[in-house]
């Protein structure tokens, strides 16, 4: 979605999406907004694989810019990296603004060799933007025989850029 509005709106829909950015309702959100919307499917991305873009899953968006915003809405299906991505239970990357959503799906990262790899159970990356009145209560999980240069937590896995997360649990 770019510039865009998502309301009131759901995706029960399985999405698999390789080397890309893939949610459980929006793969990428450019300076969108998303409120009390929700989605129960199963995300998978796979291995980074050397390609320019790193693949980052989210249980309801894949990527929110800057200039995004997502409020009252949750993701309750399950999410699962390959090696070198980055995957968190509601979104994998975020650097917009997200109020009021929860995540109750685990998270499995597979550790790969250039410890790329973020797991988080509501977000992956906070990258300059703002989480808060969220939580997250799925399992996360990194894989494999890697996993000394991964980063997981139970809500973030890792933020950068002054991201800022607020009354979160």
């Amino acid at each position: 979605s770019s510039s865009g509005l998502i309301e009131n709106s759901s995706s029960s829909a399985t999405v698999t999406g390789g080397q890309a950015a893939a949610g459980g309702l929006v793969g990428e959100l450019q300076a969108g907004q998303i409120e009390l919307s929700f989605a129960s499917g199963k995300v998978t991305v796979g291995d980074n694989a050397g390609t320019q873009q790193t693949p980052a899953a989210g249980g309801l968006v894949g990527f929110a810019d800057g200039a995004s915003t997502i409020s009252g809405s949750y993701a309750i299906g399950d999410v699962v990296a390959g090696a070198d991505s980055i995957a968190g239970g509601f979104v994998g990357v975020s650097s917009g603004m997200i109020d009021t959503s929860y995540a109750t799906g685990g998270v499995t990262q597979a550790a790969g060799v250039t410890n790329g790899d973020i797991a988080g159970g509501f977000a992956g990356l906070v990258n300059g933007g703002r989480v808060s009145r969220s939580f997250s209560s799925g399992a996360v999980n990194v894989t494999g025989s890697y996993t000394q240069g991964a980063m997981a937590g139970g809500f973030v896995g890792q933020v950068e850029g002054n991201g800022e997360v607020t009354d979160a649990y």
